[in-house]
């Protein structure tokens, strides 16, 4: 529920147009939730007999739980909603890992580590992302130019070659085979 909540507060940034109604109500779920995190972070290293890599500190939770009672008169209304994101992503620190084994090893201490990265990278790297236009593809891709619609060259081409036939293709080879058909007639 945290990270639902914490995904649409930075979509909501990702916006032209700030919606601080919702932001808030994302906050204050947030807050909620958060909350039961010192518990959960007490269990895991009770039954992992040690530190859990990440920690939500006491001045974090205090200060989730103070945006979420509402907006700072000082600060501009998407403040709130940046400074919720960056303390839950501060929860867990960021980690290198030589290969891709020791990396789907870390996976041993759950999957919240690991959300909260992409988390991360998601608000500290802001980009555009959409739904390939294939309606055979339907995959998730990076925008890299504006106006683009497929994730790659071949699903553009793929997708043309399906509205041609779906709006012309089937029309003129109707007509070309009744063409060829009366001139095999004819010889």
């Amino acid at each position: 529920m945290i990270y639902r909540a914490a995904l649409g507060l930075a979509m909501l940034l990702g916006n032209s147009r700030f919606d601080y109604v919702e932001a808030q109500s994302l906050i204050q779920e947030i807050a909620t939730d958060v909350a039961d995190w010192p518990r959960q972070w007490e269990r895991q290293r009770r039954e992992q007999k040690t530190e859990p890599l990440w920690r939500l500190t006491a001045h974090s939770l205090k200060r989730i739980e103070g945006l979420s009672s509402g907006q700072d008169v000082l600060l501009p209304p998407n403040i709130d909603a940046r400074i919720v994101l960056c303390e839950l992503v501060n929860v867990f620190p960021q980690v290198a890992f030589p290969n891709v084994l020791e990396m789907n090893s870390s996976i041993r201490y759950g999957i919240r580590p690991l959300l909260y990265e992409i988390l991360r990278r998601e608000v500290l790297h802001r980009h555009d992302t959409a739904i390939c236009a294939n309606t055979q593809c339907r995959d998730f891709f990076e925008i890299e130019r504006a106006g683009q619609q497929f994730c790659s060259p071949e699903c553009s081409r793929h997708q043309r070659q399906r509205d041609y036939w779906k709006t012309l293709g089937k029309k003129l080879r109707a007509k070309r085979l009744k063409k060829d058909g009366k001139q095999g007639r004819g010889e």
